[in-house]
């Protein structure tokens, strides 16, 4: 499959709470270079709980680990701002499970070239990234 796709945040789920799933996220930077973050627990919550993401689990990887920092925060995207900061972040940095404005933007702008911007796709520094897979699988 080449370019975006998203499952959707009931689907995602409906599975995530099936079984435990481990996510894996594969970061890929303009100068070749290739980080990944894995987390062996990745459940997210319904509707009712506004997506909010609710276990990682045990991270291992190469990039810095950044997500627990949004452990428990609510899923917020351009109309529904759950981020808990005077700005709606996801207007900014695109949706994500902000939790006043975290350094994951992997919803954010995307540029052909290595920018250090923070309005960049980026995870923690913001490097703009040249690609990014996030992946869930049964554990």
């Amino acid at each position: 499959m080449k370019g975006e796709f998203f499952l959707g945040l009931e689907n995602l789920h409906r599975i995530t709470n099936s079984h435990t799933y481990e996510l894996y996220v594969q970061l890929g930077y303009h100068n070749g270079t290739f980080l990944f973050a894995s987390y062996d627990n990745f459940r997210i919550g319904n509707e009712t709980t506004k997506y909010k993401l609710e276990s990682l689990g045990e991270f291992r990887g190469t990039a810095k680990n950044v997500m627990d920092y949004n452990l428990n925060a609510s899923f917020s995207s351009f109309d529904q701002d759950n981020d808990h900061s005077i700005v709606n972040c996801a207007q900014m940095y695109g949706a994500w499970w902000h939790k006043r404005c975290s350094s994951i933007r992997l919803n954010a702008k995307y540029f052909n070239r290595e920018v250090d911007d923070d309005s960049s796709m980026s995870w923690w520094n913001w490097i703009s990234l040249k690609s990014v897979q996030m992946l869930i699988r049964p554990k």
